[in-house]
């Protein structure tokens, strides 16, 4: 837990106003006197702090709505997300200079910038792009790859506000599976910066939509997912490395935690620079980092030892009539775990979820396509099960759900929780603390408990992504957990639950 949950932004950005009359004064010089001044220019502009860029065209364009009614595209340009972001501190310029001569996977603690040195070097390739297409040589673009719906919004809006150049987003519920060739190659032609879920590049890749030697930089957000057949992985293994190593792009990998494995770390370390074709670097200045990032103080809380999982009486009602369907089998098994992990009160409100109302729909949904026969028709079996998922709701709504606050209720894990809790949100003030679970319904059982604790200053807020074909209950859109993050950053929830990335 922490007190604050900071991210500092410093109020300050580049002037690239007399960009453009430098271009027509360069164009009349040779390529290597372009370029020389080109390289002089880039090093002013790391040198000072000048004015943030105006984002007046996009704050217009924002109705004047409160944060719950704005559409997403709306949320995300209302945050100013990048905005004074170009002011780097020495330990960035190092890892720059470093990225702009070699493939370079960039090691530094959340919150230190690593963002910012991915922009430093997006303008660096950019700038020499300009100057080779100047020179009559065929165009290439920029590829920032991230792992989740949420962060191709977030890093694209970094990039607009920090980059004087056209950046689009992609993610796969835009329906970009069903673009022709034509439409891709019209938004490569439109941008200089596409920011996608890497599993788009990988299909375009695969497609021939666009090829590697189109590319002159691939930077991979959060790169030690780059394992197995990840799609990082595969986009390396399939297209870069098939590729004339003079006309592959410039790769760039940013990580907190380089290794994500139990296994040997310096095998796993050397494993990862493979498979990135790079180098694995951070700060030769931990001192000055330090100094920069906060770090936590680091508490240990012990609980008793938990139970045994166990059958509650709600859980023993249901497993006697409906044990046998095999469309609540997880539901069965997630709740009878958390009997255990988070104590009975949890447990049987799993089903209260997993059953609702608007959850039903869907759940008749999938029992109908799994029993289906091949000509398409629904079987009698399937209806039976559908009439017998309808009883079982009827019995947990008849079922009266105690209080979490007695005795009991909860597991002693979950009951040292809400004591902690209590000791930091029992009176007003500005705490904010983030809980990570390893699973998505744990993540939904405790915003659900918390919002019953009547904890005066505690307001819970749930962040458990956005999946295709979720779990029972587990239905959620990327605008709303989009919105908790905003609301998060403000301080309308300070007590956000969520789930740790794998």
């Amino acid at each position: 837990m922490e007190t604050d949950a900071i991210v500092e932004m410093d109020n300050s950005s580049s002037d690239e106003s007399n960009y453009d009359k430098d271009e027509e004064r360069f164009s009349q010089r040779n390529a290597s006197e372009r370029r020389k001044l080109q390289n002089v220019k880039f090093q002013a502009l790391l040198s000072k702090r000048a004015d943030a860029e105006s984002v007046d065209d996009v704050k217009l364009s924002v109705p004047n709505l409160p944060d719950a009614e704005l559409s997403t595209a709306h949320l995300v340009a209302k945050q100013d997300l990048g905005i004074g972001l170009l002011d780097p501190r020495e330990y960035q310029v190092e890892l720059f200079e470093r990225a702009k001569s070699q493939n370079t996977i960039a090691v530094l603690d959340t919150g230190s910038g690593k963002t910012l040195i991915a922009v430093l070097l997006l303008k660096h390739i950019i700038q020499n792009e300009l100057i080779d297409r100047a020179d009559g040589k065929p165009h290439r673009i920029s590829f920032f790859l991230v792992d989740s719906v949420t962060l191709a919004y977030q890093q694209a809006a970094v990039l607009r506000n920090s980059i004087d150049q056209n950046v689009a987003h992609f993610f796969g519920a835009m329906g970009v599976d069903l673009w022709s060739k034509q439409t891709w190659i019209e938004y490569f032609e439109k941008n200089m910066v596409i920011v996608c879920t890497a599993e788009i590049l990988y299909q375009c890749l695969l497609s021939s939509y666009i090829k590697m030697d189109q590319i002159n930089l691939l930077i991979f957000d959060e790169a030690h997912h780059t394992k197995k057949d990840h799609p990082y992985a595969r986009i390396i293994r399939e297209s870069y490395f098939k590729t004339d190593p003079s006309q592959r792009p410039r790769i760039f990998g940013m990580t907190a935690s380089p290794i994500d494995t139990k296994g040997d770390i310096v095998e796993a370390a050397v494993t990862l620079e493979k498979l990135l074709d790079s180098k694995i670097a951070t700060t030769s200045n931990p001192t000055l980092l330090r100094q920069v990032v906060s770090r936590p103080m680091e508490k240990v809380w012990t609980y008793d030892k938990l139970e045994m999982p166990f059958a509650t009486t709600l859980y023993k009602a249901l497993e006697d009539r409906f044990g046998d369907m095999g469309s609540l089998e997880s539901t069965f098994r997630f709740a009878r775990q958390a009997s255990s992990e988070l104590g009975r009160w949890c447990s049987d409100r799993v089903w209260m979820h997993a059953l609702a109302d608007d959850v039903l729909p869907k759940l008749e949904s999938n029992v109908s396509k799994l029993l289906s026969d091949n000509s398409g028709q629904i079987p009698e079996s399937a209806y039976k099960e559908i009439f017998r998922i309808k009883e079982a709701s009827d019995i947990v709504k008849k079922h009266v759900f105690g209080r979490p606050d007695r005795p009991g209720e909860l597991s002693p894990k979950v009951q040292l929780l809400c004591d902690e809790l209590r000791k930091c949100f029992g009176c007003p003030m500005e705490t904010k603390c983030i809980v990570f679970t390893k699973k998505r319904y744990t993540a939904k059982m405790l915003f659900e408990l918390f919002t019953q604790l009547e904890i005066p200053s505690l307001r819970p807020g749930v962040l458990i992504g956005v999946r295709c074909n979720d779990a029972a209950g587990m239905n959620v859109t990327f605008r709303q957990q989009f919105l908790a993050l905003v609301k998060f950053r403000n301080g309308e929830i300070n007590c956000l639950v969520g789930i740790t990335l794998q």
